[in-house]
């Protein structure tokens, strides 16, 4: 235990109380200390559990280990005098009531206390021990209040930061393709018959590329407004990786294709217990921008095993030999309020919204998404979800043939 504390009931273990209330006291004159303790020790209603600290430092040190439910502080210690003692007392303890006990009858110094942070003031030499328990268990409730107002602001700013994010992908980003679309097809419109017919295949090839980008990116503000709405219903259910892989690869096969690279996948065997239609789109979002940001000649892998820090876990990743990411720019992947508006290696168009969809959905699942990227060497993505018993996929396959 530290110097300068002492820890004692202000009431016997044996009477009838509520959960016991927790103090720090922070008082360096002995006889003031015990009397606060015997202003509380009058009460029946609740138990207070003091520690006492007779110096800033010793309060330091207590609260570095432990949040105590309200402190009781004299503003003049052997260390710290004045404000100064409040603010930082506040800044040890931000979502602590902090009472500031006060040897003089100036009700200006209390209101500044009460500015520099402190919930409420008590002048020493009180005799009403109903007051000084009043004021204590106020200053406990209006934190409580402050602290959920506070939390609210803040979800209330996420929220809004969120919903900014979500209009400026739809003005923006999604009328990108269709601008590139338009465009085109207009040229095509006036001028087909006396284009060449390479230049024709190209503006085609341009027009194509844009409204696969804008229906993708299209599927993914539905699929994540949804899941915001509480409108997603996910169902696990037992999924073959091999199935899910073979239909993804399929789908970008084309993309990887028409820049050289190489897309393949090693999932035999592995299941998970997941929402098919879930798994689906992470994986085809995850490859889909693998793709993306790989040079022609490069590789997309998707492979399976057991996750080695995440017992029952399956660490379903994709990786690619494609340009990688600095430490900075993951720490920015799945937050849809900080844009992230990149380019693929042939000036693909991409918002960061798919990201942002996978991680949620991973953690709806039961899982989570990790990444490991090095500029210039390629990044992983690795999805942990929960893994299904094999005799349970077998029996399930078996049922499903029988319907058939």
């Amino acid at each position: 235990m530290y110097a300068g504390f002492l820890r004692r009931p202000a009431v016997s273990p044996e009477e009838v109380q509520v959960q016991a209330i927790t103090i720090l006291l922070v008082e360096d004159n002995p006889a003031d200390a015990r009397f606060v303790q015997l202003m509380l020790a009058e009460g029946t209603t609740a138990r207070y559990v003091v520690t006492e600290a007779s110096s800033l430092a010793a309060a330091r040190a207590h609260l570095a280990a432990h949040v105590p439910d309200v402190v009781l502080l004299d503003m003049h210690l052997p260390d710290s005098r004045g404000m100064p003692t409040v603010e930082a007392v506040v800044a040890l303890c931000p979502e602590t009531p902090v009472v500031v006990l006060t040897g003089l009858d100036d009700e200006e110094i209390g209101m500044e206390a009460i500015r520099a942070g402190a919930q409420d003031f008590l002048v020493k030499g009180f005799t009403d021990g109903t007051l000084v328990r009043r004021v204590i268990a106020h200053a406990i409730e209006r934190r409580r209040i402050g602290v959920e107002l506070e939390h609210a602001h803040a979800e209330l700013a996420r929220s809004n930061a969120e919903k900014d994010r979500f209009f400026s992908i739809i003005a923006h980003d999604l009328k990108s393709p269709f601008n590139a679309l338009l465009g085109f097809s207009e040229v095509l419109l006036a001028r087909a018959p006396a284009m060449p017919p390479q230049q024709v295949l190209e503006y085609v090839q341009i027009i194509h590329d844009s409204g696969k980008a804008a229906y993708e990116l299209l599927e993914n503000l539905l699929e994540w407004s949804r899941l915001q709405l509480g409108r997603m219903e996910i169902r696990p259910e037992p999924v073959s990786l091999a199935r899910l892989a073979d239909r993804v690869t399929t789908l970008h096969r084309l993309a990887a294709e028409e820049k050289g690279i190489t897309l393949r996948h090693r999932v035999d065997g592995y299941h998970v217990l997941a929402d098919p239609a879930v798994v689906d789109t992470i994986l085809r979002n995850l490859v889909g921008n693998a793709v993306k940001f790989t040079e022609p000649g490069g590789t997309v892998a998707i492979t399976a095993a057991p996750a080695p820090d995440a017992p029952g876990r399956i660490a379903l990743t994709v990786t690619d030999t494609g340009v990688g990411m600095s430490a900075a720019r993951v720490a920015e992947l799945f937050h849809i309020d900080r844009p992230i508006s990149t380019a693929g290696t042939r000036g693909e168009k991409g918002t960061g919204l798919g990201l942002v969809l996978c991680a949620e959905l991973a953690a709806k699942s039961g899982g989570r998404i990790t990444v490991d990227s090095t500029p210039g060497a390629g990044t992983r993505f690795h999805v942990l979800l929960p893994a299904a018993e094999v005799a349970e996929v077998a029996w399930r396959a078996e049922q499903e043939e029988a319907v058939a």
